[in-house]
């Protein structure tokens, strides 16, 4: 699974599962069809397509559903963070969009029915690295003022919309928290954020 600020639990997890599937199906049709439309890449994802090709954020996309499926704890970069801001935020939007014409009020998220999503909510309880959201803040800092705020390389060439070396897209094994592999049976915790049909 992937690693965020809080215990993530199930109805979490399906969430982020269901957005990475969607942004991932969304990425894979404009990558197919913009064969055609040379500028809909950059027209559908403008700060994407500033430092990843469609094929590019097709294949780290694969790799973060993959090991969001796994039972071992993956550690993620900048680039990753913005994916999974990314696709939430769109996610979110067309489930809450969605819910006008549901009687019910609820959506299948699999296998959950759920409600209306509160992303900010979500960003403020899972998202810990949102350096990505810094921008021109880090570009304009020196080697210096990086060191001491704790701004990481990876941080800043993603700022200055450099493209992503191999290394900081790779998925790293976590083993610092161990309360991570506590029982899955006892999500959700805390604050409920949707419905169990």
């Amino acid at each position: 699974m992937l690693g965020f600020r809080t215990k993530p639990d199930r109805v979490f997890l399906a969430i982020v599962d269901a957005s990475i599937q969607f942004l991932f199906d969304h990425v894979d049709f404009v990558k197919d069809a913009s064969g055609g439309f040379p500028n809909w890449w950059a027209e559908e994802f403008p700060q994407l397509a500033t430092f990843s090709s469609p094929e590019f954020a097709w294949g780290t996309l694969a790799k973060l559903l993959e090991a969001n499926k796994s039972g071992t704890l993956y550690q993620l970069t900048d680039y990753h963070w913005y994916l999974l801001y990314v696709a939430p935020q769109l996610f979110t939007n067309l489930q809450n969009d969605g819910l006008r014409e549901e009687p019910s009020g609820l959506r299948e998220i699999e296998p959950y029915m759920i409600g209306s999503i509160d992303f900010d909510y979500i960003f403020d309880c899972f998202f810990w690295d949102v350096d990505f959201d810094a921008g021109e803040v880090l570009v304009n800092l020196s080697q210096e003022q990086r060191r001491e705020l704790g701004v990481s390389e990876a941080a800043w060439d993603f700022a200055a919309r450099l493209k992503p070396h191999p290394d900081e897209l790779a998925l790293k094994v976590w083993n610092r928290d161990q309360r991570w592999e506590e029982d899955a049976e006892e999500y959700p915790e805390g604050e409920i954020i949707s419905i169990h049909p």
